[in-house]
């Protein structure tokens, strides 16, 4: 998971990890099919971010970026 300064502003009451994602959409009723994150959290530079994003592709084949993107992404199905 991203650094949570990185999320501090007046928008983030929550920051959710993937896990805790999961959970609250297993109890709104959904079958979670899919959560990862992308674009890792790599500092505040902005270059670095910039790399982050760009190569999302190949940080998401490594186990250690793979869990600790700035972005969640959940894919589930109502049941």
């Amino acid at each position: 998971m991203g650094h949570p300064a990185h999320f501090a502003d007046d928008d983030h009451d929550h920051v959710y990890t993937p896990d805790e994602l999961a959970a609250a959409a297993r109890r709104a009723g959904f079958r979670v099919d899919a959560c990862y994150t992308l674009f890792p959290y790599l500092t505040r530079n902005r270059l670095l971010r910039a790399a982050g994003v760009t190569g999302s592709w190949l940080f998401q084949r490594l186990p250690y970026f793979s869990e600790r993107g700035r972005t969640i992404m959940l894919a589930g199905v109502k049941t």
